[in-house]
């Protein structure tokens, strides 16, 4: 049976949500969690260009102010969450026979309700 070869790694956008016990939620991650109703906007090219530092070593100059806009916007919407926590998470991209997993968070963000 011929060895599968791994893929390599991409980041893969984790937003989460705290609520009053100051326990974090998760809100939405990139192609497998969705509760914030933004799949569409979030999954744009253009919008993922700015959080998916696919051509360079950090994301781009626009994150912290995507961070702050998606934050602005879950805090319309959940008067349940006070703050929003932003981050990436490189995956290596696993085979048919190793699943993928996360070696590491990058770009992690914080907004809290009164800072936005």
């Amino acid at each position: 049976m011929p060895r599968s070869a791994p893929l390599g790694t991409l980041l893969s956008a984790l937003v989460e949500g705290q609520a009053a016990d100051g326990k974090f939620q998760l809100l939405y991650r990139a192609h497998q969690y969705e509760e914030l109703g933004l799949q569409s906007v979030l999954a744009y090219r253009r919008v993922r260009g700015i959080y998916n530092a696919a051509t360079k070593p950090s994301a781009h100059d626009e994150y912290e102010g995507f961070v702050s806009w998606l934050a602005r916007r879950i805090f319309a919407e959940r008067t349940d969450v006070r703050a929003v926590r932003v981050s990436m998470q490189r995956l290596k991209l696993g085979t048919r026979r190793r699943p993928s997993r996360t070696v590491a968070v990058e770009l992690e963000s914080l907004r809290n309700r009164g800072d936005v």
